[in-house]
C-alpha cells in the first residue's frame, strides 16, 4: 500500500509539472535562456578558434579551425618535450649569466643618460664599463640620443675614453673599446652626431688607422664612416 500511495504520488507530481510547465510562460522563458546561453558559449569558443592561429587559418582553407588548433598544439608540445629532455653536457662547467654585471645598476628612463654619462669617465673598471655597456642601448632611443650628444656631450667625453684605451693609458678589463666604436656608430647616424665626430679629426683618422691595420673593429669603422660621408660634405 505504501508503494502504491509513492507511485500514484511520483506520477501526479510529474503530471502537475508538465502541465505548469506547458501553461506557465517563465518556465518556456527560463528553457529558453538555457538554449540560448548554451549557444552563446559554443559561439564563444567557436570565436575564440577563429583567433588562434589564425594566420594559419588563412592559409590552410581545407581543414577545420578546431583541427589546426590542436594540430598546432600538439606539435607545439612535441617541441617542448625535446626541449625539456635536453639537458647540459656539461652542468658543472657551465658559467652564470654576467647581464647584470655588464649593466647599470638603474631605470633606463628620463634621468639615466645623465648617469651614464658620467659613470663612462669613472676609475672605477667595473662602473665604467657598466655604463659605456648600457649606453649602447639607451641611446637607441633618439630621444636620449639626442640629450646624450646636445646636453651631455657624449662624443667628447667617449673620444677621450677611446684614446685612453686605444694608447693603452687605460687598461681595458671588459671589451670597453668595441663597445666605444658601437657608440660612435649610433651617434653617427644622427646629423649632429655625424659633425661632432667630423669635427674631432684626430678621431677620424683613428677610424682610417684600424681600417688599415686589420683591426678587431675594422668592420664598425667602417660603418662609422659610410654614415660621416652621408651624413657630412666635409668627408
Amino acid at each position: 500500500k505504501i508503494l502504491k500511495l509513492y507511485l500514484n504520488f511520483f506520477f501526479f507530481e510529474n503530471l502537475f509539472a508538465i502541465f505548469f510547465s506547458a501553461n506557465h510562460p517563465s518556465c518556456s522563458t527560463r528553457q529558453n535562456q538555457g538554449v540560448s546561453r548554451k549557444n552563446n558559449k559554443t559561439n564563444m569558443w567557436e570565436e575564440l578558434a577563429s583567433y588562434k592561429n589564425h594566420f594559419l587559418q588563412l592559409e590552410v582553407k581545407h581543414m577545420k579551425r578546431e583541427t589546426i588548433n590542436n594540430f598546432v598544439t600538439k606539435e607545439y608540445e612535441k617541441v617542448q618535450s625535446k626541449r625539456c629532455s635536453c639537458k647540459c653536457p656539461n652542468e658543472n662547467n657551465c658559467s652564470s649569466s654576467t647581464y647584470f654585471r655588464d649593466h647599470a645598476t638603474l631605470a633606463y628612463g628620463f634621468q639615466c643618460i645623465e648617469k651614464l654619462t658620467h659613470d663612462i669617465c669613472s676609475d672605477d673598471s667595473l662602473l665604467r664599463w657598466q655604463g659605456i655597456n648600457s649606453l649602447t642601448e639607451v641611446i637607441l632611443n633618439p630621444w636620449q640620443a639626442q640629450r646624450a650628444i646636445m646636453q651631455f656631450d657624449l662624443v667628447r667625453k667617449c673620444k677621450n675614453m677611446f684614446f685612453r684605451i686605444q694608447y693603452g693609458y687605460l687598461k681595458e678589463f671588459y671589451n670597453e673599446h668595441r663597445q666605444l666604436m658601437k657608440i660612435f656608430y649610433l651617434v653617427s647616424s644622427y646629423l649632429n652626431g655625424a659633425h661632432a665626430i667630423v669635427g674631432r679629426l684626430h678621431l677620424v683618422e683613428e677610424f682610417y688607422s684600424i681600417i688599415y691595420n686589420d683591426g678587431s673593429t675594422r668592420y664598425l669603422a667602417c660603418k662609422i664612416l659610410r654614415n660621416l660621408t652621408e651624413k657630412t660634405e666635409s668627408m
